[in-house]
């Protein structure tokens, strides 16, 4: 399994989008996202669904990834 840097890094690849896209779509800093790609923060769990959403992947898969270090 990725961790959650590698998932968010690969689906940005993967969709095209960038970190700014992500921000706007679920409503936080583009600081945040960066954040998390460059795993200084684990996104909260209030973001968790609009992230999947954003990302194009599930809830299942995004959440399995924050134990992956």
């Amino acid at each position: 399994m990725r961790s959650t840097n590698s998932v968010i890094s690969a689906r940005l690849k993967a969709t095209g989008k960038k970190a700014t896209d992500i921000a706007q779509e679920i409503g936080v800093e583009e600081g945040a996202v960066r954040h998390w790609l460059n795993r200084r923060r684990t996104p909260s769990p209030k973001y968790w669904q609009p992230l999947a959403d954003a990302l194009g992947i599930s809830l299942a898969r995004l959440t399995a990834s924050f134990a992956q270090k």
